[in-house]
Order: structure tokens, then sequence, then C-alpha cells
């Protein structure tokens, strides 16, 4: 029998190829399952961008975007972590033709946010750098008839992609920064006259000549204690394409009219996009996170450049894998995703039709240096053309969610709910006024009670010098001048000025998975249960070191280890028991409250299992 071995082996080589192909390349089903997305606006076309600031002063993130296919700016006030799952309240703000970016501004310093518009050519008005002026009655904001737009601001007939506010020569009011692309593009500011209103009489002072603006950052790149623009220009249109930043000559200087030294970080001759500047090593020195789009995904790229020195212009770029199955590199944002104490990477992604994924996040194993990070899923393969991912934890659980907008597929204006951190509830009528003996039933995705505990808070209560815990052997403690975090498994008291029976307290972090272990301590201990289901008490283990053994909780209290009876407070009758022998009375832990438990030995622990 005659054996083909150059076609077998040829057969292993294709395989194991296929099988590294697989491996680089990835796909949309290894990374897991898509978050879940929640229209804020789909009701124009060719949503573009995400911009957020608080204009209505409730503590809330607001949105700006610019519809470019729609030709309108709309506005969309947060109602919420309640709201947020629903459309938002909204308002067109302006008709500035084929906009690319809006962003909030008070450009004329009267109280009430006004609204810049960059629009490129296609679609009259434009193209122009507009300001739609916001109404000064808060009560009008959202009415579409107290917005009122101007000329756009001079040069004219030069298309403009990005612009924020920025205070440059320290006259008058706030200055505009702004970015353009194509023909003639250049990044400048618009300088305010003493009256803002007086559109005509804004100057534009050149910068710097620009193919293509992706990102403008404003920020102190030389510790100077002045406002540097950061840069990535995607074309090479003037000669200075590449990741980049412009020196602000000083407030003082004749220099800050005429365009400013140009620093490049990297990436040169590369059509790098919407970047982020961030400490992604934690050395204290921001870094710049830069994708770069290939000519098709394949091609994708992402460098991480690290700043080796707080003031001067040193670099040290590290590649990151981009892994396959996804668009074309898009935009890139920097935060916690999973709570685990370090930075992941946001990205977003055109071009990402089929089966390929348009938002991602990735995370190192052991250092954000590595070469091959793990990949996970945010959209799935619906949408196809995504933008800026502003990170933002809307539903108050804990953890970031990703705002983005979708222009191919009109999903409009999205953002995906991050399920690291699960979000929970607190029944109606629970807290009321005076004291409460509460403990949390999830480790916190935020700890500092004063954000856990935000619903309370609007209702006028006050955590500083009103939450107290308890420490076997030292006493009580009082937040914030002794601790200033909330962990699960801990009993609290809590005083409240007001509670309304009504109101449902939101809150959000990890549940347990498995059993919890809750160290205990010779004397009275203050203790929470740390599940979100009631359990009975009878369920529970206690363990000690020495000898080493563990019992059921009533065995526990037989042994004389633990006390038969734990006691929980109700505001309107005061203390009640709580046996793992009942008889009649409660017999069960249930989340949200806190237990005064006495152990009669040091060292011993109570291990609550999972309900």
């Amino acid at each position: 029998m005659h054996i083909n071995w150059k076609r077998i082996n040829e057969a292993v080589l294709s395989a194991a190829a296929l099988v590294l192909l697989a491996h680089v390349q990835g796909g949309a089903a290894d990374r897991g399952t898509p978050w879940p997305r929640h229209v804020i606006d789909n009701s124009s076309s060719g949503a573009d961008g995400a911009k957020l600031a608080d204009v209505d002063s409730d503590g809330l993130m607001d949105i700006a975007t610019g519809w470019e296919q729609g030709r309108i700016t709309r506005v969309y006030l947060n109602p919420s972590a309640a709201g947020v799952t629903y459309p938002w309240p909204a308002v067109t703000v302006g008709q500035p033709g084929a906009v690319e970016d809006a962003v909030f501004v008070d450009v004329d310093g009267d109280g009430a946010v006004d609204v810049v518009s960059s629009a490129e050519a296609g679609a009259a008005p434009g193209p122009g750098v507009f300001i739609h002026w916001a109404p000064t009655n808060p009560l009008n904001y959202l009415n579409p008839y107290e917005w009122y737009t101007g000329d756009p601001l001079s040069p004219a007939n030069l298309e403009w992609m990005f612009a924020e506010p920025m205070q440059v020569d320290g006259w008058y009011g706030v200055d505009i920064v702004a970015g353009g692309k194509n023909a003639g593009a250049k990044i400048g500011w618009f300088q305010s006259p003493p009256d803002p209103h007086e559109l005509s009489a804004w100057q534009f002072h050149e910068m710097s000549g620009v193919g293509w603006t992706m990102s403008l950052i404003l920020h102190d790149m030389d510790g100077d204690y002045d406002t540097d623009v950061v840069v990535t220009d995607r074309k090479t249109g003037a000669g200075l394409q590449g990741a980049r930043w412009l020196e602000n000559p000083g407030s003082g200087s004749a220099a800050l009219f005429d365009p400013w030294p140009n620093h490049f970080i990297g990436a040169q001759s590369r059509e790098v996009m919407f970047a982020a500047l961030s400490d992604l090593d934690g050395d204290g020195w921001d870094d710049f996170i830069v994708p770069i789009r290939g000519n098709d995904p394949g091609d994708n790229a992402l460098s991480f450049f690290r700043r080796t020195s707080p003031v001067a212009n040193w670099w040290a770029e590290f590649p990151i894998q981009v892994p396959g199955n996804v668009g074309t590199c898009k935009a890139a944002n920097v935060g916690d995703i999973d709570c685990d104490g370090d930075p992941d990477v946001v990205l977003s992604f055109a071009n990402a039709d089929g089966d390929r994924s348009g938002v991602i996040w990735m995370s190192y194993v052991s250092s954000p240096t590595e070469y091959v990070w793990e990949d996970h899923e945010i959209s799935g393969p619906e949408g196809i053309k995504f933008d800026l991912v502003p990170l933002l934890d809307l539903d108050r659980d804990g953890d970031l969610d990703v705002i983005t907008t979708e222009e191919n597929t009109n999903l409009g204006v999205i953002w995906y709910e991050n399920p690291t951190m699960s979000p929970i509830q607190i029944p109606p009528g629970h807290y009321q006024e005076g004291w409460n003996l509460t403990s949390v039933p999830v480790e916190p995705g935020y700890p500092d009670p004063t954000y856990f505990f935000q619903d309370l808070c609007v209702l006028g209560n006050t955590m500083n010098g009103n939450l107290y815990r308890y420490d076997t052997g030292s006493g009580y403690r009082m937040y914030p001048d002794q601790f200033t975090s909330i962990a699960r498994g801990q009993g609290y008291w809590l005083w409240l000025d007001a509670a309304d029976a009504g109101t449902v307290v939101r809150a959000g972090g990890r549940i347990a998975e498995a059993h919890v272990m809750l160290p205990l301590s010779a004397g009275w201990n203050l203790i929470g249960h740390p599940h979100t289901e009631p359990l009975l008490l009878s369920e529970c283990l206690v363990s000690r070191p020495t000898p080493p053994s563990t019992l059921n909780y009533g065995d526990a209290v037989a042994a004389g280890w633990v006390g038969g009876s734990l006691y929980y407070w109700e505001p309107d009758t005061g203390y009640h028991v709580v046996k793992a022998e009942p008889f009649g009375q409660d017999g069960s832990l249930r989340p949200w409250y806190g237990y005064w438990l006495y152990a009669y030995e040091p060292e011993l622990t109570v291990i609550i299992p999972k309900p």
C-alpha cells in the first residue's frame, strides 16, 4: 500500500494553519454574549457621535449628538437610572446640515448650556461651525422653538469635524477650538468677541494644517499649567498624518495667534482614528491609546503609546493585536469594564457588516504592554458603523456602560448595559425615617455610601455623620471620618431624615455566586445578610480553626460557640429575633437587614450558603 506522505503533511499543515487563523481572527461567538442594547433615540438618520455634559445641573450626564444624514443636532436629557432604558427626553436644537459633531458649550456664560455643531460639505447650510443658542429659562430647554441658530462662524467653505470649548486667550468668553478635513483643512481656534452673539466678530486663528481631524483632546502635555491640544490626523493632506499634539504658547504670548508648535507622538503616515488619553499602566502619567485603520479589517492595529516622561515628549510604542471578525477600527476608550481594578480598552468599528462585531472590549492578562489581549463582546453583529464610545454608569449599578451611535443601519443613539454588576432594587417602604439597621447584599461596584445610596440622598438625606458600622472590640465607627466604603456582609446603622414609602432604592454590585464567609470576633458582631434572597439561619454553618471543625448553626449554638438568637431592627417596632430553631418565630436571614450575632469564642467564621 502506497502512502502519500506529502499530501498528508500538506493536510496537517493546512489544518494547523486553520487553527492558528481561528485563534488570531477569533469570532463573535468566541467573545461571549452581546450586552443588552437600549435605544436613546432612533428617530432620525446618521447618528454621528455622542458628547456628554450635565446641562441641567441634576448631577446626571446629558448627551449631544449630530445626525449627519438627518441634518439635525439633538440634545438628550438624562432621565435618571429609572428611565435610562427607555427613549430619553430630547430636543432638536438646530439644523446645521451634514453635522459631524455636536458639543455642549455655555458660549455666552449666561448659565444656559448652548451647543456647537461642526458640519462638513454636502448639505445646506453647511459647511461650518454653528452655535445653537439655548433658551435662558431652564423650563424651555426642551422646546425647539426657544433655540436659535445663526450663521456659521468664519472662515466659510471649510469642512469641520470637531470642536471643543477652551479659554485660549483669557479674554471675554470661552473660545472654540475646531478641526476640519479635506482641502484647505485647518485646526484652529475661534476667538470670542466681547459679545459672543455678534457672530461676525469671532476671529479664527490657525494652529495647524490638518488632513482629516479625528481626535481633539484638550490636555496639559508638558506640565506648564496651560492646555495643549492632542490630535489624531487621519489623512496625509497636510503632511502631518499621525498622533501628535500642539503646544500652547501661553495665554500672554503673541504666538497664540500663530501656528502652534507640533510634536509627534507616533503612528506617522498611518490612518489614526479616535484615540484615548488615559493612564493605562498606572504610573500616574497619561498614555495615548490609538486605533489605526487598515484598508480592510485584517489590517487593523492598536498602539499603546506609553509615556516615559511627565513633561518631555518621550513615548514607547507597544502594539496590541486587534482581534478578527470585527470591522475597521474607529474609536477607543479606556475604563475598568469588569471592575477588577485594571483598565480595559473599548473599541468601536466601522464596516462591521455580516457577522462582524461593531463594539468590543479588551483586557490584558498580566501587563498592558502585552501584544495579545483577551477580547470580549459588546454589540454582537447588529450595526455597521459605530463612533465614539463614552463610558458611564448609566443605570447606577456600579459598572461602566457604553454609550455610542450607529450610523448606517440607524440603530441611532444607543447604550449597551454592562452585565458585570447586577442592578438590584430595595423594596419601597423598607427604609423609614429614623434609625435603620441595614446591610448590602452585594459587593458594591462603587462602595462609597453616598454613591450607593443615591436615591436616599435625593430625598434630602446625607450619609455624612449618619452612617455607622460596629467593630467588635473598638465600638462604633462613623462615615466618612472613620471609614469610607461599605462592604457585603457588614451591618450598618443608618439615620434618615426623610423616607418615602413609595421610593424604590436602586443600587448595584456583584452578586455572590457561592457561599460567603464572615469572620467573627468574640463578643457582639454586627453582620449583614450577604445574598439577594432570604435564607434559613438553620442552613448556615460555623467553623473554628482550633481544633479545626465545622458545625451547622444549631449545633454551634449547642456547643456554646455562638448565641442562639440574632437580632434585627424594625424602625417602627424595635428589635426582633431570628433563631435557627424558630418554634414559630422568624427563622430567616433577609437581604438589606443587619443582624447582631454574639460569638463566645474568637476566630470563628459563619458560613452563609447561596440560597
